[in-house]
């Protein structure tokens, strides 16, 4: 569908029912309709191939690898952005050009330019506040939930998000019926807080910004079907990769400095324990060169004791060799 879309470009979207609820695109004349859930909506977009507020797929069982199971993910990151890009404040580049590609977007879908403008500002911020309490998602060996959907349908915070209901009409587009005791798999074993977390901040989002959440979301499925569309995709992706490109600059330049004070301490170190070693050495010198004297002049008065004292007593027996002659 989305290769056909290519070529179609934006008029099958925009003959669409989506485009016709994204109260963006209505503009002024949009109204709030009755019976509104977000479960509704969930399992509406999903059966468009965008989900939004949790993913559901299907994966190798981590408890029998000889079958599959349905896992959801609570910590889903949806549209054109990481999960790290939100982790920063609101005027970073990435979010604040996340915003205008949004803007830009909606207008080249036909919104008033005022109206896509404060629209695609209330989107990124709601993004960001919605992915607050979102991790990356956990390996499932440290980080598994499992569950059925009967207890998921028996859970009002999941059934107020529609959990089961779009796990229940995935399988149903192929004619599949799940049984209530099916293996289910939550990413997270934390899942019911995340859950909740995710229902305390919607509940106080009005129906208009939670439709134009999905709305924004779905269109950005389009970012390729037309050369205005594409240029806008292209700019953003252009913006995110001149991020990079300064992060790694900042990085390399960090190295840099850190190997650079590596080198002038080792060499200070070395300079200083050389000093010392030569301190030590002329220490050590200077106190042998003492004992060397002290042990030389020792050795000359010895010498001179024994010179002297050898001379003296040559004379004395002299003198009683003359004298006993004498006698």
């Amino acid at each position: 569908m989305k290769y056909s879309l290519f070529y179609a470009g934006l008029q099958p979207y925009l003959d669409s029912e989506y485009a016709r609820q994204w109260p963006t695109l209505v503009g002024e004349a949009w109204t709030t309709t009755e019976n509104f859930s977000v479960a509704n909506l969930s399992k509406k977009y999903a059966l468009a191939d965008v989900q939004v507020l949790f993913k559901v797929f299907l994966d190798w069982c981590y408890f029998n690898p000889k079958r599959y199971e349905i896992d959801v993910d609570l910590h889903h990151t949806p549209g054109e952005l990481s999960w790290s890009d939100y982790q920063g404040e609101r005027n970073s580049t990435v979010l604040t050009a996340y915003e205008t590609f949004n803007r830009e977007m909606a207008i080249e879908l036909g919104a008033e330019p005022s109206v896509a403008a404060e629209d695609a500002k209330t989107f990124v911020d709601m993004q960001q506040e919605l992915l607050k309490d979102k991790i990356k998602t956990p390996a499932p060996s440290r980080n598994i939930d499992p569950t059925n959907l009967e207890d998921l349908y028996a859970n009002a915070s999941y059934t107020w998000l529609g959990v089961p209901q779009t796990i229940t009409a995935l399988f149903g587009l192929t004619n599949v019926t799940l049984k209530t005791d099916e293996l289910i798999v939550l990413y997270d074993k934390k899942g019911s807080k995340r859950v909740e977390n995710i229902t305390s901040r919607l509940e106080t989002k009005t129906e208009r910004q939670i439709r134009n959440y999905f709305g924004f979301l779905h269109a950005q499925q389009y970012a390729l079907t037309t050369s205005r569309m594409r240029q806008l995709f292209n700019n953003l992706k252009k913006s995110e990769r001149e991020i990079v490109v300064v992060v790694v600059v900042v990085v390399v330049i960090v190295v840099v400095v850190v190997v650079v004070v590596v080198v002038v301490v080792v060499v200070v170190v070395v300079v200083v324990v050389v000093v010392v070693e030569v301190v030590i050495m002329v220490v050590v010198a200077v106190r042998v060169v003492k004992v060397v004297v002290v042990v030389v002049m020792v050795v000359e008065v010895f010498m001179v004791v024994v010179v002297v004292g050898g001379g003296g007593g040559g004379g004395g027996r002299k003198r009683r060799r003359r004298r006993g002659e004498e006698e």
